[in-house]
C-alpha cells in the first residue's frame, strides 16, 4: 500500500519536478495550492446544490434542470480536481473548467434576470458569481497555452498530438 501511494504521489502536482523550475515562482501558488482548493470547494458546493437545490435557477426554470445543473458541475468540478492534481490529465481539467465557467456564466445571467424582476436583490451575488468565474478563466488560458506550445513542439519534432 506504502508503494501504491508513493506510487500515486510522484504522479501529482505536489511531487518534485512537478513544475518546472522556470514556473515554480507563478505555477506554485497557482498549480499547488489555487486550481485544487478552487476544484475541491467547487465539488462540495455542487454537493449541496444537489441536497438543496438552486433557487434562482429554480425560479427561471423546473427543479429537474435545476438538479442536472447541480449535477453537471459536480462531474465537472470533480474532473476539474482530477486534472489539476495529476497534470497527465491535463484534458480532463481543461474541460471541467470550460463546464465550470458556462455552468457560472449561465448562474451570472439567471441572477441577473432575477435582479431585474426582484428590485435588485441579486446584483451582488451575480457580481461574487463574476468574480468566481476569475481562477477558471486563469487555469483555461494558462491551459490552453501549454497545449498550444505542446503541440508546437510535436510539429517540430514530427511527433504525435499531446
Amino acid at each position: 500500500m506504502r508503494d501504491f501511494l508513493h506510487a500515486l504521489r510522484s504522479r501529482t502536482i505536489w511531487a518534485p519536478g512537478a513544475i518546472p523550475e522556470h514556473e515554480k515562482k507563478w505555477a506554485t501558488p497557482l498549480r499547488r495550492f489555487a486550481f485544487p482548493f478552487y476544484d475541491l470547494v467547487a465539488v462540495v458546493t455542487s454537493i449541496i446544490g444537489i441536497i438543496v437545490g438552486i433557487p434562482a435557477i429554480e425560479t427561471l426554470a423546473p427543479d429537474w434542470f435545476a438538479d442536472s445543473v447541480a449535477g453537471m458541475f459536480a462531474v465537472a468540478a470533480l474532473s476539474a480536481l482530477l486534472g489539476a492534481v495529476f497534470p497527465k490529465l491535463c484534458r480532463l481539467e481543461l474541460w471541467g473548467k470550460r463546464v465550470i465557467f458556462s455552468i457560472l456564466g449561465m448562474y451570472f445571467f439567471a441572477l441577473m434576470t432575477l435582479a431585474h424582476t426582484a428590485a435588485g436583490t441579486r446584483y451582488f451575488v451575480a457580481g461574487i458569481v463574476l468574480f468566481a468565474m476569475v481562477l477558471p478563466t486563469v487555469a483555461l488560458w494558462i491551459l490552453g497555452i501549454e497545449i498550444r506550445d505542446r503541440r508546437l513542439k510535436d510539429e517540430k519534432s514530427g511527433g504525435a498530438d499531446a
